[in-house]
């Protein structure tokens, strides 16, 4: 089978192999049948995480309904600047910036202090400051009544 060197080992070799693999591979020693099933478990496993990857279902994102702590805005000094998806920050957006759930996320955002509720996508990566977990867009923060730092909740859609 092509990628596998040719070993061949002694069947006091292949004894060994079942009860110190470590040290029989580190000399090399392996049987064909043994290669041939950890290729194929390999080949199995990046299959399944590529299909769950491309189906949005693996992010790397850990699996939290919601999240709660502080939210922060970012306005004026950014517009016309590029977001880390690519686009263009506008003023009015319902946008926000999150650490690391995945570019497009619906996120519904609810203010605690005065139970306000928006939702927002995400196209940018951050807060990157004093442990915020979310920082909004200047439409969602208008449309939360944030202007500086603000409790919220968040829960991805």
């Amino acid at each position: 089978m092509g990628g596998f060197p040719n070993f061949t080992c002694s069947s006091q070799q292949a004894t060994i192999v079942a009860s110190l693999s470590n040290q029989a591979l580190s000399r090399g020693c392996l049987t064909q049948r043994t290669r041939m099933l950890n290729f194929t478990f390999f080949m199995s496993f990046s299959k399944l995480a590529s299909f769950l990857l491309a189906a949005g279902l693996l992010s790397g994102a850990p699996a939290q309904a919601k999240q709660c702590g502080q939210a922060s805005w970012y306005g004026p000094g950014f517009y016309g600047r590029t977001t880390a998806n690519g686009e263009t920050y506008r003023p009015g957006t319902m946008t926000a910036a999150h650490p690391y759930l995945p570019f497009g996320s619906q996120v519904r955002v609810i203010n605690r202090d005065n139970g306000l509720v928006a939702y927002v996508r995400i196209n940018d990566r951050g807060p990157y400051y004093g442990g915020r977990i979310i920082d909004l867009g200047h439409g969602a923060a208008r449309s939360l009544g944030v202007s500086g730092v603000a409790n919220v909740c968040i829960s991805r859609l």
